[in-house]
């Protein structure tokens, strides 16, 4: 029966007569952290819906209006209806994807909602509906895989029926006293909405709320999509300190405590306006001071002023923003879910000092330790900003020259060090630094090939103290740092060792850097025993490696992308450098296998080979798609390379900046290390460890 048979009743007993359109939780699920996409199942709001009214002259479609159950119904009929039901849940707070149902059990899946219009997206409609709320929405009833559902759909009346909390129990304070507020305290906030945080596709997820005495983050999609950045707003909620399941040994081994957040939030009052948010509280500081901050003293959503640069750094399909200092390069980066389209705003301010109010929303704790996220606030430009050069020699010890060494070396590093210093976006030029030590049999400078060279004396364990001198038109400063080496002294096992381990073994091994594994953040190591693939935990560990280095690193031995018959490319997963013991070493050939295209594109995936070295003859050649994309193919020779019919090896990568290092080689007939790559057990592809034309040979580089 269709709901226009209803209509002749008060809207109290409308919803009561249509089942299921008043149900709502009596209290909203719990949020999961900042990093979920989870959805709720309640929200709170004290303003009250002025079209509670019968109104079904003014508005014929109410004429043609079904339930949820007759919706069902008509799916597969593939047509338009209006359909009015409850708001079981909303599971995108941008797009407006969302359940509607009945008390009978009865739900429709709605792949978002949009103004009247077809086009104002659901975020931006001018009465947001909450969880629990009945409302009517147009669109197209259909299946998909035998499972009723509705498309992209217009509201057409909200009803407020959605369930107000209960207020008892939460005491109101300020942000700064909830902050230190013991976990699940309830407390009731009043501050300014200074900026709201997106999700996974776009959809709200938390928002920043700043009041006299500090900020905090508020954490629900459901209150972020009913608050504006400018808002006064008071939101009730308790005191959450999130860590993400997966991350909570490291996090507990390192002392972190967690994101300090408000959880289960609602907002009970929304003054709207566009006010500033406080700023008298936020301390200036640096990028360099917030990351040396100890984990005990806890910062996630507090704020601070850095006077600083955008830096955007484009990656395959994504880009990553980071804030740093003044130096380029000390900084942190912006934590996204969207591939940084979220930020795309920050290109405005690109190569230009700015001021921002940054807040490290989180910190990411692996095996390798722990890395603050940031979020940015506000950023503006800072006009005519000069720097002194007067500070430029002890700026240039603190953001450039002492960050050169490490504390502590377990091998000779045999680095070249900087002799000057300029930093052309501050005007700094030519600031000279010079170099010395308090024992050169542990520490010395020496020239080497018109360069200065560090080295370390890798013989016993032993600790010195270098000095650096910085000097620009008269003025001087230096620095000291003590550094130290060790013996390494860790229990590894071989290469072959960690192969033949059971799944999820935590391993400790000691090898070469043959190259990087292409598309992952990872590197091929060797020993006289195998060879095996280590993903490490971030880029910043990549970061410290080169070709050639001699590492030991630990790892839990997994098996990536099994499928079907293929039991998982073999590889250390959640891997930590332990250490660098040696760097411009050669791999290890002892367990290299002669062999040909043809034999290798070949291997059923049956066979799991993902730890074998093979050395082949081939003809590179790079192919262009029809969708345009640049791949590297290894033919057996040239003649092969025009067959269509005949066996190749693609080499495994996103893009030809992946492997582009290799440019050189092609349309050649060339000599090749690889192995046999099977990360999303589709098929065998290449990684190359190094390739020669006879002349120059390329050996994979690891940045």
């Amino acid at each position: 029966m269709k709901i226009k048979k209803l209509l002749i009743l008060s809207l109290p007993s409308l919803l009561l007569a249509l089942a299921g359109c008043a149900s709502n939780p009596d209290a909203p699920s719990s949020s999961s952290g900042l990093e979920s996409s989870s959805s709720e199942a309640g929200s709170v709001s004290s303003s009250e819906d002025s079209s509670s009214e019968d109104s079904s002259s003014e508005e014929p479609f109410l004429e043609d209006c079904y339930s949820v159950e007759e919706a069902i119904a008509l799916s597969n009929t593939n047509k338009e209806y209006n359909v009015m039901g409850t708001l079981k849940y909303i599971t995108n707070y941008y797009h407006g994807q969302c359940v509607i149902g009945d008390d009978k059990g009865n739900e429709l899946e709605v792949f978002g909602l949009r103004g009247e219009d077809g086009e104002t997206y659901f975020d931006e409609l001018e009465n947001i509906p909450y969880a629990g709320d009945t409302v009517i929405i147009q669109g197209v009833v259909k299946q998909y895989n035998g499972k009723p559902e509705m498309g992209q759909s217009k509201v057409r009346r909200v009803y407020s029926t959605h369930t107000l909390p209960n207020q008892e129990g939460y005491e109101a304070c300020s942000i700064s006293s909830s902050r230190s507020a013991e976990v699940g305290k309830k407390v009731k906030l009043t501050g300014v909405v200074a900026k709201r945080t997106q999700t996974q596709k776009l959809s709200y997820n938390g928002f920043y709320l700043i009041d006299g005495t500090g900020s905090i983050f508020v954490y629900g999609g459901e209150s972020t999509v009913h608050v504006q950045p400018g808002n006064t707003v008071t939101v009730i909620g308790e005191v959450d300190h999130f860590i993400a399941e997966e991350e909570a040994n490291y996090a507990a081994t390192y002392g972190y405590q967690g994101a300090i957040q408000i959880k289960n939030s609602f907002v009970v009052e929304n003054k709207k306006g566009q006010a500033e948010f406080d700023r008298s509280w936020i301390q200036e500081s640096t990028m360099r001071e917030i990351l040396n901050t100890p984990l005990s003293n806890n910062i996630t959503s507090s704020c601070f002023l850095v006077t600083g640069f955008v830096k955007r750094v484009q990656g395959e399909g994504f880009v990553n923003y980071y804030l740093n200092d003044l130096d380029g390069h000390t900084g942190g980066r912006v934590y996204t879910s969207n591939s940084g389209s979220d930020f795309a705003y920050l290109d405005d301010y690109q190569d230009k000092v700015v001021s921002m109010v940054v807040s490290p929303i989180n910190c990411k704790s692996t095996i390798s330790g722990t890395e603050y996220r940031f979020i940015p606030l506000d950023v503006k430009v800072v006009e005519g900003y000069s720097f002194d050069l007067s500070l430029a020699p002890q700026f240039a010890l603190d953001n450039m020259a002492m960050d050169q060494f490490e504390s502590l070396y377990n091998y000779d590093p045999a680095m070249k060090v900087a002799t000057s210093y300029s930093n052309s976006a501050l005007g700094i030029e030519g600031v000279t630094l010079s170099y010395s030590s308090s024992d050169e049999n542990v520490l010395s400078f020496v020239e080497e090939n018109g360069a200065l060279v560090f080295h370390v004396n890798a013989t016993a364990s032993s600790s010195a103290t270098i000095t650096v001198k910085a000097s620009l038109n008269g003025v001087e400063a230096s620095a000291t740092k003590k550094i130290s080496y060790e013996v390494p002294n860790f229990d590894t096992i071989t290469i072959a060792e960690a192969i033949e381990a059971p799944i999820d073994t935590e391993v400790t091994v000691r090898g070469v850097v043959a190259g990087r594994c292409l598309n992952k953040i990872g590197v091929f190591l060797v020993d006289d025993t195998g060879m095996i693939a280590v993903q490490l935990s971030s880029q910043d560990d990549l970061s410290k490696l080169t070709t050639g280095n001699e590492v030991i690193v630990s790892g839990k031995r997994i098996a990536t992308g099994a499928k079907n018959d293929f039991t998982g490319q073999i590889n250390l997963g959640y891997s930590k450098i332990e250490a660098i013991v040696g760097s411009g070493k050669s791999y290890s050939r002892e367990h290299i296998q002669e062999s040909t295209i043809d034999q290798l594109a070949s291997i059923p995936l049956t066979e799991n080979v993902t730890t074998n070295l093979y050395h082949v003859s081939c003809f590179a050649k790079d192919v262009v798609t029809n969708r345009g994309y640049r791949l590297l193919f290894l033919y057996a020779d040239e003649a092969a390379s025009g067959n269509e019919n005949s066996k190749y090896l693609r080499v495994y990568s996103n893009s030809d900046t992946q492997w582009q290092a290799y440019e050189p080689m092609l349309g050649k007939q060339v000599s090749v290390d690889l192995a046999l790559v099977n990360w999303n057990g589709n098929g065998y592809q290449a990684g190359i460890f190094a390739i020669s034309d006879g002349n120059t040979t390329i050996v994979t580089p690891v940045a």
